[in-house]
């Protein structure tokens, strides 16, 4: 499993394990925690459309109460279900956060579906879900979240990485950044998203400095405990 680890200075550093289709289930997840205590864990993406109308929720959001803290990531498009799932998973079950999948590459989920990494090239679109979001929690609107790539098809640079952050700055706060741009529909699968486009850290370290208001993770690339340490003690800032 990749892992996320936060790349901020003035804040603790924090280790996650980055979710995973078909393998961030409640069983792995208790395996974990079995292993760490202070690990944060996360769901698999669950769509806004099975949150909002499943009629067995317990099926995709129960957790073992020794899970916390766990995030809970869902995918969708539409600002009305993403915010009724908001409500859902931060109210209802308690999660510690709720995060929006804005970076899966998959062509079920950014093709025919659209959303996912797609959301990058509508940051509007986007920007509206997560306020939507926020206004279904509103006590709880701290604990929203998106996680996102820093560039897609032909849409990677730093200013535009830039611009999208800044569109969403006014309702949210904390961003978790594959550190790789997002080929929709260029690649054989949706794996090789995550090792043929090249690993990009220093444009993630740029966007933290260009936006000291905001909480970044680093994800990507990061394979063991050594290179998360490596990561976010080791850079210096250059």
């Amino acid at each position: 499993m990749p892992i996320i680890m936060q790349h901020q200075h003035h804040v603790n550093k924090e280790l996650h394990i980055a979710p995973m289709l078909n393998y961030s289930t409640r069983e792995f997840r208790q395996l974990i925690r079995i292993l760490s205590e202070r690990v944060t864990l996360w769901t698999e993406m669950v769509v806004d459309e099975t949150v909002a109308h499943s009629p067995n929720l317990d099926e995709h959001l129960a957790y073992d109460s020794t899970q916390h803290p766990i995030v809970c990531q869902i995918g969708g498009n539409s600002p009305q279900l993403c915010g009724k799932a908001t409500s859902i998973v931060l109210e209802q079950f308690g999660y510690d956060e709720v995060n929006l999948n804005i970076d899966c590459p998959s062509e079920r989920v950014s093709g025919k579906r659209e959303f996912g990494a797609c959301l990058m090239k509508k940051a509007e679109l986007a920007r509206r879900i997560v306020a939507e979001m926020q206004t279904n929690a509103p006590s709880l609107a701290s604990k929203v979240s998106v996680k996102c790539r820093i560039g897609v098809d032909d849409l990677d640079d730093l200013e535009f990485a830039a611009e999208f952050i800044r569109t969403l700055q006014p309702v949210c706060q904390r961003f978790y950044l594959h550190a790789r741009k997002c080929v929709l529909g260029g690649l054989m699968n949706a794996r090789q998203n995550r090792s043929v486009p090249p690993l990009n850290y220093p444009r993630v370290f740029s966007l933290c400095h260009m936006f000291p208001d905001c909480l970044f993770w680093i994800n990507g690339g990061i394979k063991s405990i050594d290179e998360a340490r490596m990561i976010a003690y080791g850079w210096n800032g250059g």
